[in-house]
């Protein structure tokens, strides 16, 4: 009788995980180490009713912690808790997911390396390495396994033999999976195939004939980033490296071995890094715009926007040091999903006189900041607590006017262009000077005879070259902005070099350019974002130093 009630009571709980929305395992991230400690993430996502979630120690005691952040969708809730932990004894840290109302509790555990804490007073975000273990297979729960996974708001995957090893690392590293037979059999001449949540494949060798070295069918995600061991084939090894994983990587992973009838199961965890990503998000937060507003008997005053963004980025000031510096309340606008975000602080007299502003979006792991760098008779101003007038108002006027043309400008349409491939080059000159914009091929190929075009913001024609023939001797089209003013180097050609001179920037110049060679396989396009800045400094060269 009481055999019999464990397995009713076994059942039921299956049931309710199954189809009552029971909590999975919480993923746990290591975000970055701060002067506090460690910051630790726990994330559990598409469970009903409500999970609560608590950090602990491994004693089981409870960890202080930020409140939750939730949300929720068609009765499923995501629930992401936050804490930051210090150095104990044993390092290691539970996330505990329950819901009462159905019985049913998770928890997963996190072991965080000494050199975290040693390091934690540095800026560094850290490469977290997880040890973690899964839920044990019963004979039931193998029963019902297909029905769970055939259900949509659940993405566990439960298999019959060996459990699912858990391997977490952060994104941009190389990971090892691991395959190997414990009786060493030699499977040099056997077929085993890797594939990822049982469709796309990874990797497959059969008897020495593998997606490296000329069989089709490997997933292109992983084209050019696996490899095996062949040495250790042999010995009955499978593994396989994983190179600069992406958080796209993130699944379930299986080697099997289908003429031996075995199968061992990987759960790959890539960890976001916090860094800028505004080329790869187009909802990431562009770099933000500092404005130096006011002098004050506290300080001075400045103001940090970001426009545009999605989702809503955080903004801190720092000092140089990296400290954070006390500041108002974030000012917060938002049209359609897109976040426009203001903070203000003022500051005082340090040994650098740099500040920071910082914008993150932790959710898509982007961090951008800008600096600047005020000027030593600024804060002198401030002990003197002289009046701002003269021709200090009439400098924060033209400031003024610069900057609500500039949020005018982003308003209308915010334009940060992002591309496959190099990274967007920046180059800032003061209005009225010349600029050389860059644009050379690697192979140093003769292009006299090609064609190249250069465009701002993809659509004004700024110069285009087609075997001789260009805007400046006859051809039509290039737009009237640029007429009589861009020139390229011949000379250059037949050393591959496509760059061009602007000649008497202006603030209008300022966008994104790019170099265009149509015709070359594979095709090239080379990015420059262009600032043309008005020459506010050469005014009052004492309230400007040079910016970093």
């Amino acid at each position: 009788m009481k055999v019999t009630f464990l397995l009713l009571r076994l059942v039921l709980k299956l049931f309710l995980t199954l189809f009552a929305g029971a909590a999975a395992e919480p993923l746990i991230t290591i975000v970055d180490t701060t002067k506090l400690g460690v910051r630790l993430k726990c994330d559990v996502r598409g469970s009903s009713p409500q999970p609560k979630l608590q950090w602990k120690h491994s004693d089981g005691s409870v960890l202080p912690a930020e409140e939750p952040q939730v949300s929720e969708r068609e009765n499923r809730f995501n629930v992401t808790l936050w804490t930051t932990v210090t150095k104990t004894t044993t390092n290691r840290f539970h996330c505990v997911a329950s819901q009462e109302e159905i019985g049913h509790v998770i928890h997963a555990e996190v072991a965080v390396s000494e050199k975290l804490f040693q390091d934690k007073h540095s800026s560094l975000l850290v490469i977290g390495l997880v040890a973690g273990f899964f839920l044990g297979i019963v004979a039931v729960f193998v029963v019902l396994s297909s029905i769970f996974r055939a259900a949509k708001h659940r993405k566990i995957l439960c298999y019959k033999g060996s459990a699912v090893k858990k391997v977490v690392v952060t994104e941009g590293s190389d990971v090892l999976l691991d395959c190997s037979l414990s009786t060493k059999q030699n499977i040099v001449r056997e077929l085993f195939v890797w594939r990822k949540d049982d469709q796309k494949e990874v990797f497959m060798c059969d008897a020495g004939l593998h997606d490296n070295n000329g069989r089709a069918g490997q997933d292109e995600q992983f084209k050019g980033r696996v490899s095996h061991f062949s040495d250790e084939l042999k010995h009955g090894n499978a593994s396989i490296i994983i190179r600069n994983t992406t958080m796209a990587d993130s699944g379930v992973y299986t080697c099997d071995f289908p003429r031996l009838q075995r199968t061992f199961h990987i759960r790959l965890v890539v960890a976001f890094l916090l860094k800028d990503r505004t080329c790869e998000n187009p909802g990431a937060a562009a770099e933000p715009l500092i404005t130096i507003v006011d002098i004050t008997k506290l300080g001075v005053r400045v103001k940090c926007d970001v426009r545009g963004a999605s989702p809503q980025p955080k903004l801190q000031w720092k000092h140089s040091d990296g400290s954070v510096l006390p500041a108002e309340e974030p000012q917060v606008s938002e049209r359609e999903n897109r976040y426009n975000v203001t903070l203000w602080t003022t500051v005082t007299k340090t040994t650098t006189n740099r500040f920071h502003c910082v914008a993150s979006q932790e959710e898509i792991g982007h961090v951008i900041h800008a600096e600047v760098a005020l000027s030593e008779k600024l804060f002198e101003a401030t002990h003197s607590r002289l009046p701002v007038t003269g021709w200090v108002a009439v400098l924060l006027v033209v400031l003024a006017a610069v900057v609500v043309l500039l949020l005018l400008r982003a308003a209308k349409h915010r334009k940060i262009l992002c591309y496959k491939g190099p990274a967007v080059k920046k180059v800032v000159v003061p209005e009225g000077s010349d600029v050389i914009l860059p644009c050379s091929l690697n192979t140093k190929q003769n292009i006299e005879q090609e064609l190249f075009v250069w465009r701002k913001d993809g659509q004004k024609n700024v110069f285009l070259y087609d075997a001789g023939i260009l805007y400046n001797n006859g051809r039509a089209g290039q737009d009237e902005q640029f007429k009589g003013r861009v020139s390229h180097f011949s000379d250059e050609l037949k050393h591959g070099n496509a760059s061009i001179i602007i000649r008497n920037t202006m603030v209008a110049d300022s966008g994104d350019y790019t170099c265009d060679f149509p015709l070359l396989q594979p095709r090239q396009t080379f990015h420059i974002r262009l600032v043309v800045e008005s020459r506010l400094e050469d005014i009052y060269p004492d309230m400007f130093p040079d910016m970093v």
